[in-house]
């Protein structure tokens, strides 16, 4: 398709553009890596329509779409906004995306194709469950705020594992007090419980593992699972998540944030847990109780494509 003027043409659904600067359909797509050309003509993706318009490279025939507002208002649905922000965010770090329905994928142009990110767009109020989490393990996250600011991260399971050998004495009896307890200093780890005197006064999970009684929640069966994974854990109240962790001891820093999630989640409460963690240079992990089993999932915030997860 060309128009009377002999111009190579742009389409984008049922909107046609003209290329501008006497350059070619072929051109626009080797140069910026975007649409699939049929002789003269360029068929586009929307977000790829409103990437060459932005940089001036097409513009609509149809001079009711000659204003920004109004191309855009007609292109656009309500989610696509943020995905919109990642994706022009994603291709100033000169990239070539593959756009897919809730995804992209993202190769530099200096790379093969087997080096290709899957990159997930999300909202900073969006609601997102443990299972996601689990799904999209092994990529990345374009997260964009309501201000269009667009942050990364990568995410990958994580295997935690400690170099204590800890050994709960059993025929302990503690003194209940509620879901706590009270146990003398020599039947509990040396780091297990608040001290006072000679006594440990120890927590809800503390109290649980080294009891073995009442119903456990998620946060007790994560916390047990540490334990018999060799890590010292104690409370991670002081940076705003369940637990911190130390795979040693408690005389070095804990390598450790970990927040038991639950199954669902607003996307900020995860962004504001890692950049605590970067704050004070520990690994943020985010655990559950999947199918019956601990989970842990490693988030870090990442700076550049270059950093981001490659794809299986």
């Amino acid at each position: 398709m060309e128009n009377s003027n002999g111009k190579h043409l742009a389409i984008c659904g049922n909107m046609v553009f003209q290329i501008s600067g006497d350059r070619s359909a072929i051109y626009i797509h080797n140069k910026y890596s975007v649409g699939n050309v049929e002789g003269k003509t360029i068929f586009l993706k929307p977000y790829e329509a409103i990437y060459l318009y932005l940089r001036n490279r097409i513009e609509p025939l149809n001079g009711v779409f000659k204003s920004q507002i109004s191309l855009m208002g007609s292109i656009l649905e309500e989610d696509d906004m943020h995905r919109l922000k990642a994706y022009l965010e994603l291709k100033e770090e000169g990239t070539r995306i593959n756009i897919e329905k809730d995804f992209f994928y993202v190769v530099r142009k200096s790379e093969k194709q087997s080096q290709r990110r899957k990159v997930v767009p999300v909202r900073e109020n969006e609601k997102i469950s443990f299972q996601w989490l689990m799904d999209i393990s092994g990529g990345n996250v374009a997260s964009v705020d309501d201000d269009g600011d667009v942050t990364y991260y990568k995410l990958n399971f994580v295997n935690i594992s400690g170099k204590n050998r800890i050994e709960i004495l059993h025929g302990v009896d503690p003194v209940r007090i509620g879901n706590r307890a009270i146990a003398r200093q020599e039947d509990v780890p040396e780091w297990m419980g608040d001290r006072i005197g000679s006594l440990s006064f120890l927590s809800e999970q503390e109290t649980h593992i080294i009891t073995g009684e009442g119903k456990k929640t998620e946060a007790a069966l994560i916390y047990e699972d540490l334990v018999k994974r060799g890590m010292i854990v104690k409370t991670g109240f002081k940076y705003g998540c369940t637990f911190r962790a130390y795979e040693e001891s408690l005389e070095n820093h804990s390598e450790f944030l970990l927040h038991v999630t639950g199954q669902n989640m607003e996307w900020y409460e995860i962004s504001r847990a890692v950049r605590v963690a970067g704050a004070v240079k520990k690994r943020m992990v985010l655990a559950s109780i999947f199918k019956d089993e601990p989970k842990y999932i490693e988030i870090k915030r990442i700076k550049s494509v270059g950093e981001f997860n490659i794809s299986d």
